[in-house]
């Protein structure tokens, strides 16, 4: 991961760019946060959200 931009509203209240296994943002506002992970896997990306209210 080389930069995140939350939408308005949203902050990054965790961010691991990496290099490593897995990349992690979380992004959050007063009422809800997205927890956005990604690996690789045989070449590919393996994206994982989770979503939850506040």
């Amino acid at each position: 991961m080389t930069s995140t931009v939350p939408a308005d509203g949203y902050q990054v209240e965790e961010y691991v760019p990496g290099p490593t296994r897995e990349v992690r943002v979380v992004l959050g506002s007063a009422a809800h946060a997205s927890d956005v992970r990604a690996s690789c896997a045989n070449g590919k990306v393996v994206p994982r959200v989770r979503e939850t209210e506040r």
